[in-house]
């Protein structure tokens, strides 16, 4: 069985935001609803938003900003940025080649 340090260094962990789960959260929660049809769509076909591998912090804010800016809604920007890193997030792992 192989250490932590060698399995830290065997695994890539990745995040990624799902568009559809984007745009469920934005129609249960009502957010949006004073933003553009053409600003919407924009929003949720930004390709570098649903596409990156990685660390997907800056993106998330940058979403959540832009919704909260766009929406008659309670929810501040740190509520709706929790929201989308905890239900519009993918996580994943995928183990890497051996460099030996």
């Amino acid at each position: 069985m192989e250490t932590m340090n060698e399995a830290e260094k065997m695994i890539k962990f990745y995040e990624r935001i799902d568009s559809s789960k984007l745009r469920s959260l934005c129609i249960i929660n009502e957010w949006c609803t004073k933003m553009d049809t053409e600003v919407y769509d924009a929003m949720l076909c930004n390709e570098s938003f649903f596409t990156r591998r990685g660390s997907v912090r800056n993106d998330v804010l940058e979403l959540a900003y832009l919704i909260a800016s766009h929406s008659d809604t309670e929810f501040g920007v740190s509520d709706i940025a929790g929201t989308i890193f905890r239900e519009a997030v993918i996580r994943w792992c995928e183990e890497q080649e051996d460099e030996h």
